[in-house]
């Protein structure tokens, strides 16, 4: 079993499963959920990119990756 702790919560993997709880300084939506337990089969098609500095859309979200940004406001 792997385990990663941190102020924010706990992650647990076991082999089949991903069991997330959230700790103290978790955000209030996290807490409200609570413990969460995802099979392995959920997440084998999600992967990590990391923003790349200043890739902001133009739109308002400066800093943002532009998938997350809605069309330019226009003016």
């Amino acid at each position: 079993m792997a385990e990663i702790i941190q102020r924010d919560g706990t992650w647990t993997f076991d082999g089949e499963t991903v069991r997330i709880v959230p700790g103290g300084k978790a955000h209030p939506v996290r807490l409200a959920l609570g413990e969460l337990a995802v099979p392995v089969q959920a997440l084998a098609g999600i992967s990590f990119e990391p923003e790349r500095k200043g890739a902001g859309c133009g739109s308002g979200c400066a800093g943002a990756p532009a998938r997350c940004c809605g069309p330019p406001t226009g003016g």
